[in-house]
């Protein structure tokens, strides 16, 4: 078994590096859903349609974004890069008041959410089948970064074989 983890950890880092990135893509089982605006699983004052969300969104500072990375792990799981431009992660500061441009991400793996304080993340126990994964930007005081009110996030579909 771990022979052909390896074996396919060494074909997939083959096949991003043909493809000049390091981050696996939808042939590999990731499929990105980036959320044009009005359109991602947020009403537009960032909360959850089911409700569970009730902080309001801040703005943005210009050019912020985010992006989700995926890279299979070599001995089990993957490691999630949660790429930023104009944000920095500052988990001292978790709870206190918004200073523009660092907080933390909200990552949401199949709908279930955890506090994510650093660039890396690693990611294991997934169910076979297609897993959601999404994260969001948020301020020190929890409130998600928007840009002209769409929520900042990225998301994609991971397909974990049985």
């Amino acid at each position: 078994m771990r022979s052909i983890r390896k074996a396919i950890a060494v074909l997939l880092v083959v096949g991003m590096l043909s493809a000049g990135c390091g981050i696996v893509g939808g042939d590999a089982g990731v499929e990105s859903h980036t959320h044009p605006p009005g359109t991602g699983p947020h009403t537009h004052d960032g909360t959850m349609a089911d409700g569970s969300m009730t902080h309001t969104p801040v703005e943005a500072p210009e050019g912020m974004s985010v992006s989700l990375q995926v890279i299979v792990d070599s001995v089990s799981g993957y490691n999630l890069r949660i790429a930023t431009l104009g944000f920095r992660f500052a988990p001292e500061s978790a709870g206190a008041a918004h200073v523009p441009g660092e907080g933390h991400a909200h990552l949401y793996v199949n709908g279930v959410k955890t506090r994510v304080y650093s660039e890396w993340f690693h990611l294991d126990g997934l169910a076979p089948g297609t897993n959601e994964v999404r994260v969001t930007l948020n301020a020190n005081d929890h409130s998600p970064y928007a840009t002209g009110g769409a929520m900042l996030e990225d998301s994609l579909s991971l397909q974990v074989a049985g």
